[in-house]
């Protein structure tokens, strides 16, 4: 909704509607946070024992598939938040959602190995998160580019991975309403037939 309002120009009678000190940004994010953290924490190996079901979640949220109605808007969230909040209270907020907070601030505590590589791989989530934030603009409405500019950076991106064939490489990128990707508008920019 943020992102149609900005793309109409209407977000500029936001606060006409919602006051700021009502527009709490917090509530936003909290949940798309969540969703990020959980995702960072299967990655670090902290949810072993609940079996495949998690993993299978985990591997739909990040499916290129259906990446862009999870996984691209919780990201979009927390770039909208990150322009609105204070810089150190989102770090904050974010800090202490990924329970890093202490690690940051305190020397360490000798631990188990276990431990110390749980916390290594949440930090380093933690680290790639903020680079999206920071960094990813490339969603219409967000960034300054078009669909077929995300489409071309897409095939870029896959193509980078290992040469694919046509099929390939269109079961990889995401589809619209229409069930189409866009390939054939930017394959000629960056591929070469064989």
């Amino acid at each position: 909704l943020h992102v149609h309002l900005n793309k109409s120009g209407a977000i500029n009678k936001l606060e006409e509607f919602v006051p700021p000190s009502e527009f709490q940004v917090e509530k936003l994010m909290d949940y798309p946070l969540r969703c990020l953290v959980l995702l960072s924490q299967v990655s670090a190996d902290m949810w072993r024992r609940n079996g495949f079901s998690l993993v299978n979640q985990v591997f739909c949220y990040r499916n290129v598939k259906w990446r862009e109605e999870m996984f691209d808007k919780d990201i979009i969230m927390l770039q909208i938040a990150a322009s609105i909040m204070d810089p150190n209270q989102f770090l904050m907020f974010v800090l202490t959602r990924f329970e890093l907070f202490e690690v940051f601030s305190k020397s360490p505590v000798p631990r188990n190995k276990d431990v110390i590589q749980q916390t290594n791989v949440l930090i380093e989530e933690f680290l790639h998160h903020i680079i999206m934030v920071v960094g990813e603009r490339y969603v219409p409405g967000v960034g300054l580019v078009k669909k077929d500019e995300v489409t071309l950076r897409e095939v870029i991106h896959l193509l980078c991975i290992e040469p694919m064939p046509h099929s390939e490489l269109a079961k990889s990128l995401p589809e619209n309403e229409n069930n189409e990707t866009g390939l054939e508008n930017v394959i000629h920019q960056v591929a070469t037939f064989k």
